[in-house]
């Protein structure tokens, strides 16, 4: 299932969650993932889980929810190398 997921920080992005039994096993895996486009930085920006214990991802989607709210995108400006290793040798 995908679906919008809007945020203040990145802007609208999707929330996609799934449910998956391997072929070789009984087992159901949960995934769980948040997924934004940053147009100005450009990067594409990605949160997910996944485990076999569907109970565990249901109980910690609140949480991952809160989390994927106050995700943001940082950009530091660095110094070339070259600059750098000439403050090192001075």
């Amino acid at each position: 299932m995908v679906e919008p997921f809007p945020t203040e920080l990145l802007g609208e992005g999707f929330r996609a969650s799934r449910y998956l039994q391997q072929d070789d096993t009984s087992e159901v895996s949960a995934a769980l993932r948040y997924a934004w486009r940053d147009e100005e930085v450009g990067v594409d920006v990605v949160l997910w889980t996944a485990i076999n214990d569907t109970a565990q991802v249901i109980r910690a989607a609140p949480d991952i929810e809160e989390l994927a709210h106050k995700v943001s995108v940082a950009v530091w400006e660095l110094e070339p190398e070259d600059e750098a290793s000439a403050d090192v040798q001075s």
